[in-house]
């Protein structure tokens, strides 16, 4: 007869094939006891670690719309939204409207500013053939004498 208890012997193999030591490690109960105090650890990080992602799975998961439960108020919303739509678009037309009439009168203006401009050359221009008319030398008069 053996001097082991059948039932430790027992325990010890259905602990090794739960938590096996780490290879080349010894097999003795203080590796078991650390194994099953880490094993312990890890059960509430992976418990918490579920918890976190079923409450972000939660989270994003899309949420059903019925329209029946929000009627009036939706159409309170369209409504509010359409108005505000459509000031939006008055202020653009105005807003387009005062561009162009901006482009047009600086149009004019450079047009304004190209007659002026050329109104002074011409001017000037007719003041210098003035000024040189009266400034050439006549022809003299040659006396037959």
């Amino acid at each position: 007869m053996s001097s082991f208890d059948p039932d430790l012997l027992q325990r010890l193999a259905e602990a090794d094939a739960a938590a096996p030591p780490a290879p080349g490690g010894a097999f003795t109960p203080e590796g078991l006891a650390h194994l099953a105090a880490r094993r312990t650890q890890r059960r509430p990080l992976k418990l918490t670690a579920a918890i976190c992602l079923l409450a972000l799975a939660m989270a994003l998961w899309p949420r059903p719309t019925t329209h029946g439960d929000d009627g009036p108020s939706s159409s309170n919303d369209v409504r509010a939204l359409r108005a505000r739509l459509d000031e939006l678009q008055q202020t653009l037309r105005a807003w387009s409207a005062q561009e162009q009439r901006i482009a047009e009168a600086a149009s004019l203006a450079h047009a304004q500013r190209d007659a002026a401009n050329t109104l002074r050359l011409e001017l000037a221009v007719a003041r210098a053939d003035a000024l040189l008319a009266l400034t050439a030398p006549s022809p003299t008069r040659r006396s037959h004498r």
